[in-house]
């Protein structure tokens, strides 16, 4: 919320992280405290980082369409607060049992991209201290998204291999395709819950568009 109110103003957003998995102020640098949250904002110093939005609702870091988006929707509060970022594995291991969506990708400059899963990083971290985008920047004006061809299984074979790699990038092959975007729709078949930054938002079809810019505290 706070994102939107000061995307394209020169208001800057300070940052406490004090989340469940804190996956921005990560990227962007912060240590996970409040004392150094507090340093930061001190200092003046900031930067400005690309916001992109599905359906008109802004995301700072991640988003994901299908098995991730699912497994967000079946994370309650009580979870969380019970077993922190574990929390989001338990509902993962069932969401994964379920029956993937179909999606197709379709982005600004006409490539379409078909698969069971995606998701997107406006930086390199995803789900915590993971590092699954090798090329994102979130001060480029791309959107990077992995596009999972296959169900289960070959989503869990991918994202481990990414971990050992260093992440998704565009040179490697494998059941997946990695596409770096402005903007873009996701179309479904069947049910498709997404998420942003880690919150349930809705269910696909999905327009993604660049919202702009938002000025940060930032180390």
């Amino acid at each position: 919320l706070a994102a939107r109110a000061l995307c394209n103003t020169d208001t800057a957003l300070a940052l406490f992280p004090a989340g469940t998995a804190n996956v921005f102020s990560r990227e962007m640098g912060f240590r996970q405290n409040f004392d150094h949250a507090l340093h930061v904002l001190k200092t003046g110093r900031t930067r400005k980082v690309d916001l992109f939005a599905f359906n008109g609702q802004p995301f700072l870091q991640m988003a994901g369409i299908g098995a991730d988006g699912r497994s967000v929707e079946l994370t309650t509060w009580e979870m969380k607060k019970k077993w922190k970022a574990f929390a989001y594995v338990i509902a993962g291991a069932r969401a994964f049992t379920e029956r993937q969506p179909f999606l197709t990708l379709t982005t600004d400059d006409g490539r379409v991209l078909e698969g069971r899963s995606i998701i997107f990083g406006n930086g390199r971290r995803y789900g915590g201290p993971m590092k699954l985008f090798a090329e994102a920047n979130n001060e480029d004006g791309l959107l990077d998204a992995v596009v999972f061809k296959h169900a289960a299984p070959s989503i869990i074979r991918e994202s481990l291999l990414a971990l050992v790699h260093g992440g998704f990038h565009s040179l490697r092959y494998g059941g997946f395709e990695y596409v770096r975007m402005t903007e873009g729709q996701v179309a479904a078949i069947g049910h498709a819950a997404c998420e942003l930054d880690g919150d349930y938002a809705g269910d696909a079809p999905v327009q993604i568009t660049r919202a702009g810019k938002l000025k940060v505290f930032a180390p």
